[in-house]
């Protein structure tokens, strides 16, 4: 099944065109103003127990995110990203905080087989403490279902955020 969905993922990344990112709609590009509001030396963690994997989101003082997921321990002290990653729009995105709501903008990687050029998909969430905060689905109109809770781990060689989208973003 690994194998699968690895096949699938170099599939998509290779059939990306940077022209085929509907950028203009990150309304959250270069909102996010850090004032300590969340802790940002390290990474937030959750466990998928559906799909058996392990869920990680590494916040940027520059707004930016990125977001993947493991099927092995994660004991590993900081994620590394490979440079094959940095250019895979859909694992990167935008967040703004506002009072205790995080809000998250990325690829919806489906929306290219809907739309001339993929569209940007949103999700929220809630801040319970300066170290964790949960993601809702909050896709369909009326239907709020708490999906992950993301607690901060700290770690000292934190990669940084160059990826596709801040490369091409402002072009």
């Amino acid at each position: 099944m690994k194998y699968i969905f690895l096949v699938f993922a170099l599939l998509q990344i290779s059939c990306t065109e940077l022209d085929d990112i509907a950028y203009d709609q990150f309304t959250l590009y270069k909102q996010f103003q850090y004032t300590g509001q969340i802790k940002m030396d390290g990474e937030y963690w959750a466990y998928d127990s559906a799909n058996n994997a392990n869920l990680f989101i590494i916040l940027y003082r520059d707004g930016s995110y990125h977001r993947g997921g493991i099927t092995r321990n994660n004991n590993i002290e900081c994620m590394r990203i490979a440079e094959n990653v940095r250019s895979v729009g859909w694992w990167w995105g935008f967040f703004n905080i506002e009072n205790k709501t995080i809000d998250f903008q990325t690829i919806d990687p489906e929306s290219i087989n809907r739309n001339s050029k993929y569209q940007v998909k949103e999700l929220r969430g809630e801040l319970l403490n300066d170290s964790t905060f949960i993601q809702f689905n909050n896709e369909l109109p009326g239907n709020v279902i708490t999906i992950d809770t993301f607690y901060f781990r700290q770690c000292n060689n934190k990669p940084d955020s160059l990826n596709v989208i801040l490369k091409n973003i402002g072009s």
